[in-house]
Order: C-alpha cells, then structure tokens, then sequence
C-alpha cells in the first residue's frame, strides 16, 4: 500500500476525481470538514464570544482574589 496525501483545492480536484476512477484507488478523505468558530468551541467547551469569555476571565480573577 501507498499513501499519496493531496492537498484539496481547485487544481487537485481533477487528479482526485481521475484517481477515483480506478479500480485499484481507494480515495478517502482524512481532513476534517471545516468547522464554524461556534462549533469548535462548543466541541472543546469553550466560550463563543469575545464578551463570553472576558465575563468568565472577570469571574475567575474576583474569585481568586479573595
């Protein structure tokens, strides 16, 4: 077996499709779909919004404080 990584763009997209038309090519897509920032906070917990998370920071720093 050989891997062949291909960077998925515009001029790609032809050999990717050509490739897929062989019998012996598996084409498999290993990349993540792309994520919207609201996605990618909510999969690791985080906050959405630069407000969101200055009032957390806020909350943080007066609780240890005293």
């Amino acid at each position: 077996m050989i891997n062949i990584i291909v960077e998925d763009n515009l001029l790609s997209q032809s050999f990717v499709d050509f490739a897929r038309t062989l019998p012996y090519v598996r084409v498999e897509e290993t990349m993540p779909k792309k994520r919207t920032l609201a996605e990618a906070a909510a999969e690791c917990g985080g906050v959405c919004s630069v407000d969101e998370f200055f009032d957390e920071l806020n909350e943080r720093i007066e609780k240890w404080e005293l």
